[in-house]
Order: C-alpha cells, then structure tokens, then sequence
C-alpha cells in the first residue's frame, strides 16, 4: 500500500516537471503553473488536475486579441473579418462560435446583445467584450510567450 502511494505521489510530481507555462483561473484567482516559489510542484499539479482546460490555444488567443482590436464592434462577422484580413486566415462561422462559447464558458469574455436593426431582419448582433480574467489571461500568455523568445539562443534560429 505504502509503495503505491509513493508511486502516485512520485508520478505527481513528474507531472508537475513537465507542465508548460499555463495561466489559470479559478474562482478569480490567477494561477501560474510555471510558478514554483509561491506553490510547491505537488500543489501546482494538483490545482492542475482539479481545473477544468483554462489555457488559452492559438486560435483562442487570437479571438481575444481581435475583440481587443475592434473594441465595441465586436461581434461574429466583424471578428471572422478582422482575423482574414489581418492574418490571411479564412475560418468557419462555426469554428470562430465553438470559440466564442468555449472563451465565454471559461470566463475570458461576455457577450451583450446590441438593438435589432430593419437590415438584419430585426435580429440583434451577439457583442463580445473581454472580461478581467481575459485580459489578465493575455497578459500573462504574452509574458510566457516574450520569456520563452528571450530563451531562446540566437544561432537556433539562423540568425547573426
């Protein structure tokens, strides 16, 4: 019994080793798994394992940054706009709505609806704004991403 325990307990803290940088957030406290002063490895990867997936994906991140960009025009078609336009990219309304629940369920943005228009067909548009957890979510992701950079030795890339 004592001996897998301490397998357990072992296997835990590898997990914890192999973590990368992630930010979660949980009941509107920042979590940093990469932060092994302030929690010892057994409890970053239990708080870890406890949390539903709050890490941002690429495509998440870059959701967020344009409803940044578009401020108090963000809603569905003017996002899907912005990101071919600034990044070549051609995505399904499908795709970009299962990320726009998916942030929004995870607690990085809020959506309001707008007043309906005659040239909608008196439909309303669905606006989305970033919340505090968001923004402190790109924040940090942006730090990870930058420190990562700086790591990263010049020659590795190719350059002079």
């Amino acid at each position: 019994m004592i001996k897998k325990a301490h397998l357990a307990q072992n296997a835990a803290k590898q997990c914890c080793m192999l973590l990368l940088p992630t930010v979660a957030i949980k009941n509107k406290k920042t979590y940093i798994a990469y932060n092994t002063k302030q929690y010892s490895l057994y409890k970053v990867c239990k708080i870890k394992q406890n949390m539903k997936r709050t890490y941002l994906g690429e495509f998440e991140e870059i959701v967020l940054l344009v409803i940044l960009i578009l401020e108090k025009d963000a809603y569905g078609v003017s996002i899907k706009d912005e990101i071919h336009k600034r990044l070549g990219r051609k995505i399904s309304r499908g795709a970009l709505h299962t990320s726009l629940s998916r942030l929004e369920k995870k607690g990085f943005i809020r959506s309001d609806f707008g007043e309906a228009t005659p040239v909608r067909g008196g439909r309303r548009k669905k606006y989305y704004q970033l919340t505090q957890n968001g923004k402190i979510s790109l924040n940090e992701i942006k730090n990870v991403r930058a420190a990562l950079w700086q790591a990263v030795p010049q020659f590795k890339l190719g350059f002079s």
